[in-house]
């Protein structure tokens, strides 16, 4: 069963589901692409709001080959492949990557989707991170609800 509701927030706003994903809206992605900008129109679709963590995906996989051992930190050192196989045993896809970019950048059109602010309340780098990665969700979200989409593990 797939029950919606929606958070409002000052910061963002997004749709959540019971399994903790973010209803990304459709749009046109603005790509400059060496010779020329173009458009990508985004369909809207559901994305999760944090990383797979070694916990998740080592109940689904049976396995945890992460170089950062830690329960509630990101899944590391997995391939596409093997990102696939985790999707499709739990029903759910890899975004394209136009999905991915557009569900990064959250609507913003600078570098980054904080804007102009402090990139330490976004985001994991190497000045903030002790060189390894960190639990899931510690930082503030983008404008779509979504965690960690620069930085730690992506």
């Amino acid at each position: 069963m797939l029950i919606l509701f929606y958070a409002f927030s000052p910061s963002y706003v997004f749709a959540q589901t019971e399994n903790d994903m973010a209803l990304i809206p459709a749009g046109k992605l603005k790509i400059n692409k060496g010779h020329g900008n173009k458009e990508i129109f985004v369909d809207k679709f559901f994305m999760d709001r944090f990383e797979v963590t070694q916990e998740s995906y080592k109940k689904i996989i049976g396995a945890n080959l992460s170089f950062f051992q830690n329960n509630k930190k990101p899944v590391e050192k997995v391939n596409w492949f093997e990102a696939m196989e985790y999707c499709l045993k739990i029903g759910k896809r890899l975004p394209n990557e136009w999905e991915w970019e557009w569900a990064a950048r959250s609507g913003s059109t600078s570098k980054f989707y904080w804007g102009k602010e402090d990139p330490k309340l976004y985001s994991w780098f190497k000045k903030n991170s002790e060189k390894k990665t960190q639990p899931v969700g510690q930082k503030k979200p983008n404008s779509y609800g979504l965690f960690d989409m620069s930085g730690n593990v992506w």
